[in-house]
């Protein structure tokens, strides 16, 4: 049940309109997830600053169940941040910061 938080200041027109989808597809694919339970949040047009500049930058958050590690998030860095790049060509490198965040069931609200 992989939950994603994408933000950048770039704004929506800026985006492509089926981001969310090929994100669902690149995280589904990387983690060995069902595509139906990602979540996907994107949020454009915010204030963020990155070493004090307001600069084009993004901000990919990803919480999942027991798919996180030292080891396997090397593995998953690559794929993500070429995606993001690929995706975002207005934002350098080095203003991409994606984070991968461990939880566990019991995070999760039942329902």
């Amino acid at each position: 049940m992989p939950i994603c938080s994408f933000v950048t200041n770039l704004p929506n027109a800026d985006v492509p309109a089926d981001f969310e989808s090929k994100l669902t597809t690149l995280l589904a694919d990387l983690l060995k997830k069902d595509p139906a339970k990602i979540t996907i949040q994107a949020l454009t047009g915010a204030r963020m600053s990155k070493g004090g500049s307001n600069a084009p930058m993004a901000m990919l958050r990803i919480w999942s169940i027991a798919v996180f590690s030292k080891e396997k998030n090397a593995l998953y860095a690559k794929p993500v941040y070429a995606f993001l790049k690929e995706q975002l060509p207005a934002v350098d490198m080095e203003r991409l910061v994606v984070l991968f965040h461990d939880m566990s069931a019991d995070d999760i609200a039942p329902k």
